[in-house]
């Protein structure tokens, strides 16, 4: 197992209030990898951590083994590690073309030297992350919209988009927070598709999801949360019969160890 994103004894305080315990993960290159439990567990907490969007508490994050903790979205996102969000975030006033290519972690021209002496390199790596964009935007549906505008956009399409540039990115780990919610069964064997091929790619998956059909379906290992903390991993089927995850869903049933 060749892991990307390892979290040690990672917590996070709201003003009194733990949403993260002492939590530790490791996530893998060649697997795909669901967090789950039910409302309130931690998991876009564990997300927002992990990424920057809020600092931790206290714990480590390392990426590819570099110490990103606490570090900015935007250098996080630098070193190889995006996500999308549970509600989606588009930029209303450029195409969907155009937030797509917003993806790109390396986006050449952006010092004004570089725009004044290299011109012509600039068109082509500008029309290399066009071809990357439409072609991710090709693989969710949506090729037919680029030239949209994004504000006009359904709630699915909006979280397609999302994911269109979290593909564009070419980011070697891709944190999906709840990417099957809202949208139809169609759509949703489209990103089951997409999802399981990226590991084949090297590229590792992690995701938050309710849908427990499709995590089943879909996830190589899990992780469950519960009020901040982990309470159990294993592969689905151990996951399944942890009678922990149970009782975390339903309230009843006596701790099981998952092999």
């Amino acid at each position: 197992m060749s892991t990307l994103l390892a979290v040690e004894h990672l917590s996070k305080n709201f003003r009194g209030l733990r949403a993260l315990n002492d939590v530790t993960l490791e996530i893998a290159a060649d697997r795909v990898t669901a967090v789950i439990g039910p409302n309130g567990a931690g998991k876009s907490t564990f997300f927002n951590a992990a990424t920057g969007n809020i600092k931790a508490s206290s714990g480590k994050v390392f990426f590819r083994s570099r110490d990103i903790t606490n570090r900015p979205p935007h250098v996080v996102a630098q070193q190889g590690l995006t996500r999308s969000f549970q509600v989606p975030r588009v930029f209303s006033t450029l195409t969907v073309l155009e937030n797509a290519m917003m993806g790109s972690r390396h986006v050449f021209g952006e010092q004004i030297l570089q725009a004044l002496v290299r011109r012509r390199k600039m068109w082509q790596a500008d029309k290399r992350l066009r071809d990357r964009a439409l072609e991710s935007l090709r693989q969710v549906g949506l090729e037919s919209a680029a030239d949209r505008n994004a504000g006009s956009l359904g709630y699915a399409e909006r979280k397609m988009v999302e994911i269109a540039r979290a593909l564009t990115s070419e980011a070697d780990l891709l944190l999906l927070d709840e990417p099957f919610s809202g949208i139809h069964d169609d759509v949703a064997s489209r990103i089951i598709e997409i999802i399981r091929e990226l590991p084949s790619s090297g590229r590792g998956v992690c995701l938050i999801e309710h849908n427990m059909r499709i995590v089943m379906s879909i996830a190589d290992y899990i992780y469950v949360l519960d009020h901040g903390e982990l309470i159990a991993q294993g592969d689905p089927a151990c996951i399944r019969h942890d009678t922990r995850v149970i009782e975390a869903y339903l309230g009843k049933g006596q701790s099981n160890e998952c092999a």
